[in-house]
């Protein structure tokens, strides 16, 4: 008999909230919405480029924080007592944010990604999909397939070893799906 693999989108994606179910439940704190930045951290968010791409950047513990002013010219902060510890930063994140984004806004993605790459930064340009489909690692995971009529679509999420990746079902095919699905469950219980 088959197993049934219930994979959510919203499951996976709940990992990225990081410690703030741990801070709810532990201090009752709930966060307003703050963009691409963090109450926890900073400097932290998506700064444009001169050529109009995106990088996303994470200097979430103090040294990657100090490796990053370092590395875009901007160490002098650090001496500032507005920008000396991650509380300070957060408090400044205003701040901080408008050096940052004139730093990576003066260079191009290329030259952006030079200084990451050269200095180990926790930083990454933000794809498109066109960036996503070149992208070796995403082709090797197939998360997009071809399908009949020349088209192009997500594949599921989820693969088992012994099977391919197969497209994703439609709306009205899942519903189905799911509909002989309960009737057989109700069929055998009863």
């Amino acid at each position: 008999m088959g197993q049934c693999i219930d994979l959510a989108l919203f499951d996976s994606l709940f990992s990225l909230l990081g410690p703030l179910p741990a801070e709810h439940a532990a201090h009752g704190r709930v966060y307003s919405r703050e963009g691409s930045g963090s109450k926890n951290s900073s400097p932290r968010g998506c700064y444009r480029t001169r050529d109009g791409r995106w990088i996303a950047v994470s200097g979430s513990t103090p040294a990657m924080a100090e490796r990053f002013l370092r590395a875009y010219g901007l160490d002098q902060m650090l001496c500032d007592p507005k920008f000396a510890t991650n509380e300070a930063r957060v408090k400044h994140a205003a701040e901080l944010d408008a050096a940052i984004g004139s730093a990576i806004a003066d260079r191009t993605l290329e030259e952006n990604m030079a200084i990451i790459d050269a200095t180990a930064l926790t930083a990454v340009a933000v794809q498109t999909i066109a960036d996503i489909e070149r992208d070796p690692h995403w082709r090797e995971r197939q998360l997009t397939i071809d399908v009949p009529a020349d088209a192009r679509q997500s594949a599921c999420t989820t693969s088992c070893h012994a099977s391919p990746r197969r497209p994703a079902r439609s709306n009205e095919r899942a519903e189905s799906s799911a509909m002989t699905m309960i009737r057989s469950i109700a069929q055998s219980s009863g």
